[in-house]
């Protein structure tokens, strides 16, 4: 969505409140197997998500799977 960092809650969130019923997220797994929503394997840095724990994703401001699936309303796919 305009206006949105992609990936992050709030896009999600602006999609859902723009009429979309479904999203599409790109997952990718940390390396203690947390399931992150990210476009790329590595951030702007070069750092590799799979060199990273959840905490420490989190810790960079990534979306973890889980939260989006909780937070998107039951009727979005």
């Amino acid at each position: 969505m305009a206006g949105q960092r992609q990936n992050t809650l709030g896009s999600f969130s602006a999609a859902v409140r723009s009429g979309a019923r479904w999203v599409e997220a790109d997952v990718r797994r940390t390396g203690d197997d947390t399931l992150v929503v990210a476009h790329d394997p590595t951030y702007p840095d070069g750092t590799a998500l799979t060199d990273l724990s959840g905490t420490q994703t989190d810790q960079r401001g990534t979306l973890r799977l889980r939260t989006l699936l909780d937070e998107l309303p039951p009727v979005v796919g």
